[in-house]
């Protein structure tokens, strides 16, 4: 098993010129992948800002990636269950926090726009202020 940076993500998942596209493609479809969460958050980042991608096309070919059978994430499960959080309107760096907070009564955060995303789908862990936790 191999773990791959974002660059090799990216490039394969853009399939852009470059000389190495085919050592890439080789490597994504013929080895077996582990990919960390902050790969993708950095991936969804570039494909974002770099080249313009839009969200619900990052979010589809993230889905499509890691339907691929020698693809996983460890921890198993987050970026999936980020995924849908997404797709409910949080931010994906938010929501990889989110879907990876298990066993906890609550995440804390000072970011309003995310909390209100969380309360809106009704999050669970529930997404606090800091401020609640002033004395």
């Amino acid at each position: 098993m191999i773990a791959v940076d974002t660059n090799v993500v990216v490039s394969f998942l853009l399939k852009r010129e470059d000389p190495i596209l085919d050592v890439v493609e080789r490597v994504m479809r013929e080895s077996l992948v582990q990919l960390s969460p902050t790969v993708l958050l950095e991936a969804e980042w570039v494909l974002r800002n770099a080249y313009d991608r839009k969200r619900e096309a990052v979010l589809d070919a993230f889905e499509r990636l890691l339907a691929m059978p020698n693809v996983s994430v460890q921890p198993e499960g987050v970026v999936e269950r980020a995924i849908e959080l997404a797709r409910d309107g949080v931010d994906l760096a938010d929501a990889i926090h989110l879907a990876g907070a298990e066993g906890v009564d609550a995440l804390v955060t000072s970011d309003r726009r995310f909390i209100k995303a969380a309360a809106r789908i009704g999050a669970v862990p529930p997404v606090r202020a800091v401020q609640d936790f002033a004395s």
